[in-house]
C-alpha cells in the first residue's frame, strides 16, 4: 500500500496505532523526516532539534500567519490560524497531513462572518475538521450549519453559550462528523446538537453548568467514548456511565471519578506530542498587592514598574532580567534570571535579598510574608523545604503547597492529596486554599477533592490567576475569560498594535486584584485594569514609547492610547 493510500486510511483511523508504524516504515523509506519523526514519539524517545526543526519549517511555510501547530506521533494534528489566513494555507502540503484540524475563531463583527467563512470553506473542508472557538451568536448560526453541511467533517468544535437557544434552527443531519467537541452548551441546545450527529463515536462535553440528561447522551447509538471531566455527576450517573462502558468493548469514559482514561492519539496535548508557538516567551510579568488599594506591579526585562490603579508610581531597574514576579503583604517579589530572589517594598525602596539560587527563577508564589520559588535545576521554599526534582508552576496555599505532576495537582500539608485533572496541568494560582489550574484546554477550581470546572481555552500562554471569588484565564493568544462569582465576561484584543507599530500584541500575564479587577499584561508593553464595570488603561511612565490599541471589553469596543 502506497503511502498516499496510507495517509487516506489513517484520516478515518488516527488512533490506528499499528497502521501509522505502516506508514513510519514508508515515510523512512521515502526519505520523508516525518517517518523517523514518527517512529521517535510512538517509542517515546527525545527526537534530535533538528528534525523537529525539519518538520516545523515545512508546517510554517506551508500556513503563513500560523500562531500554533501541534504535530502529534509525526503528523500534524491542529493548526492555529485567524480565519482570514486559513485560504493561504498550501493545499497540496495539507493534502499530506490527513489529520490536520484548524482552530479559528471567527470575526468580532456579525457582517464579517459569510464572507470570511465563504472564503474558508474550500481549505477547511479539505481538514479532518475544524474547531470555531468564537461562542456563537444566533445571527451567526445560519452560516455555521451551512459550513458544516458543506464540508463534512469528521471533527468538529463548537463553543455555544449555556442561554442559546436552537429551537428556532432546522439542523440537518451531518452523518460525517465522528469527533466533537461541546463547549458550554445548555442542556437543549446539546440534545438538538446530538441528533444531528448520527455517527458520533467520541464526544467531550465541556460545560460549566451542567449537563444534558445522560441516557439520551448514551443513546447515540455509535457511541464509543465520552468526555465529562469536570461535570458534578451524581452516584445514580457515575453507575449508569459504569454500567454503559461495560456493556460493549472498547467503550470509554473519561472522568475525574472514574478514572478511566483511554490512550488517545487524537489528544493535542498528549505525551507523543510537540507543539510550536512563533513568539519567544513572553518577558512582561504582573501581580497585584494583597489588599483593598487596588496596587499592581509590571515588569519588562530589567525594568520594574508600580502602579496605584491606573496612575504609575515609580519605576525601577532590577539590576538583572526580571523572569517572574508575585506580590506579598511586603511588597513585590521579583525573581531574576541569575536566580537572585528580592522583595521589594511598596514604596520603591532598596529590595532585600530573599535567596540567591543556582537557575534562572522560573516562577514565583507568595502567601503572605512566605515565598516559594522554582527555578533551573529546583525548588525552594522559605518555609524551609527545598529539591532538586522539577515542581513545576508550584504555588503555596494558606496551608501548605501544591505543585503540578503531570495530570495532577499534588497538596503537600495538612491532608495531603492529589487531584486528577486528565490533561498536563500547565499553570496554577492560589488565593488561601483556593486554588485555580489550568489543564490542557481546561480551568478548574480546586477547593476540595473534585475539581470544579470553570471554563475551556484554545491556546495562548496558559495563565490562571484567582483572588476571592474571582478567577481569570488566558482563553487565547489574545483573549481572556474573566469569572466573578457568577457574572462572566471576556477581553479580546487584535492581534498587533495599531498606529503604524508592528510589534505583536497578546496577553502576557494576568493578575486579580482587589474590588474584583484583573490586570491583563500585554507584551511589548501596555496594561489594562478590567474592572466589574469597565476597562482602564494604566498610563505609561516619562519615556515610554506611545502604542495605541483598540480591544473588546464588557460588550464594548474600547480605544487605549
Amino acid at each position: 500500500m502506497g503511502i498516499d493510500n496510507l495517509m487516506r486510511s489513517l484520516r478515518g483511523a488516527a488512533g490506528d496505532e499499528q497502521l501509522r508504524r505502516v506508514l513510519a516504515d514508508a515515510l523512512l523509506e521515502a526519505a520523508d523526516p516525518r517517518g523517523e519523526l514518527m517512529v521517535g514519539q510512538l517509542d517515546g524517545r527525545a527526537v534530535d532539534d533538528a528534525l523537529v526543526e525539519r518538520c516545523l519549517s515545512k508546517v510554517r511555510a506551508a500556513a503563513p500567519g500560523l500562531r500554533r501547530a501541534r504535530v502529534e506521533a509525526g503528523l500534524v494534528t491542529e493548526l492555529e490560524l485567524d480565519l482570514v489566513d486559513v485560504p493561504r494555507v498550501d493545499p497540496a502540503w495539507l493534502a499530506g497531513e490527513p489529520l490536520a484540524c484548524i482552530t479559528t475563531g471567527l470575526p468580532g463583527e456579525e457582517g464579517e462572518v459569510a464572507p470570511a467563512l465563504d472564503a474558508a470553506t474550500e481549505t477547511l473542508g479539505a481538514c479532518r475538521g475544524y474547531q470555531l472557538t468564537s461562542r456563537l451568536l444566533a445571527p451567526t448560526i445560519p452560516r455555521v450549519l451551512e459550513l458544516v453541511s458543506d464540508t463534512g467533517p469528521r471533527v468538529l468544535g463548537l463553543d455555544l453559550g449555556p442561554d442559546l437557544d436552537l429551537s428556532a434552527f432546522d439542523l440537518p443531519a451531518w452523518p460525517s462528523v465522528e469527533i466533537a467537541t461541546l463547549s458550554g452548551p445548555g442542556s437543549d441546545a446539546a440534545r438538538r446538537l446530538l441528533r444531528s450527529l448520527p455517527a458520533l463515536r467520541r464526544l467531550a462535553l465541556w460545560t460549566a453548568g451542567g449537563h444534558p440528561d445522560l441516557e439520551e447522551v448514551l443513546a447515540q447509538e455509535a457511541l464509543e467514548h465520552l468526555d465529562l471531566r469536570g461535570q458534578a455527576l451524581s452516584d445514580e450517573e457515575i453507575a449508569l456511565l459504569d454500567g454503559w462502558r461495560a456493556a460493549a468493548p472498547g467503550r470509554s469514559v473519561r472522568h475525574e471519578r472514574l478514572d478511566l482514561r483511554p490512550p488517545d492519539l487524537d489528544d493535542v496535548f498528549g505525551a507523543r506530542g510537540l507543539s510550536w508557538e512563533p513568539d519567544p516567551p513572553p518577558r512582561a510579568r504582573a501581580a497585584a498587592a494583597p489588599g483593598e488599594e487596588l496596587t499592581f506591579a509590571c515588569s519588562r526585562g530589567r525594568s520594574l514598574q508600580l502602579h496605584l490603579r491606573d496612575n504609575p508610581e515609580w519605576r525601577r531597574d532590577a539590576g538583572a532580567p526580571i523572569t517572574a514576579l508575585a506580590a506579598g503583604v511586603e511588597g513585590l517579589i521579583v525573581g531574576r534570571e541569575d536566580g537572585v530572589v528580592e522583595a521589594w517594598p511598596h514604596d520603591g525602596s532598596e529590595p532585600t535579598r530573599v535567596a540567591e539560587l543556582s537557575g534562572a527563577i522560573r516562577s514565583l508564589s507568595a502567601a503572605g510574608a512566605e515565598v516559594a520559588a522554582t527555578y533551573d535545576g529546583g525548588w525552594w521554599t522559605s518555609r524551609g523545604a527545598r529539591g532538586e526534582d522539577e515542581r513545576p508552576a508550584l504555588i503555596l496555599t494558606a496551608t501548605g503547597m501544591a505543585w503540578a505532576d503531570g495530570t495532577c495537582v499534588r497538596f503537600e500539608g495538612p491532608g495531603d492529596r492529589a487531584v486528577e485533572l486528565g490533561e498536563p496541568v500547565l499553570a496554577l494560582a492560589a488565593d488561601g486554599d483556593v486554588v485555580a489550574a489550568v489543564a490542557g484546554r481546561h480551568v478548574f477550581r480546586l477547593a476540595g477533592s473534585v475539581p470544579e470546572l470553570l471554563g475551556t481555552r484554545t491556546g495562548g500562554r496558559p495563565v490562571v490567576t484567582v483572588r476571592g471569588d474571582t478567577v481569570a484565564w488566558t482563553a487565547a493568544r489574545s483573549s481572556a475569560e474573566i469569572l466573578r462569582g457568577e457574572d462572566r465576561g471576556s477581553v479580546t484584543y487584535p492581534g498587533s498594535y495599531s498606529g503604524g507599530c508592528e510589534e505583536p500584541l497578546f496577553i502576557a500575564d494576568l493578575a486579580a486584584a482587589a474590588d474584583g479587577f484583573v490586570v491583563a499584561a500585554l507584551e511589548h508593553g501596555g496594561a489594562n485594569l478590567l474592572g466589574p464595570d469597565g476597562a482602564m488603561k494604566a498610563d505609561e511612565f516619562p519615556g515610554e514609547p506611545h502604542r495605541r490599541w483598540i480591544f473588546i471589553y464588557g460588550g464594548s469596543i474600547l480605544i487605549a492610547d
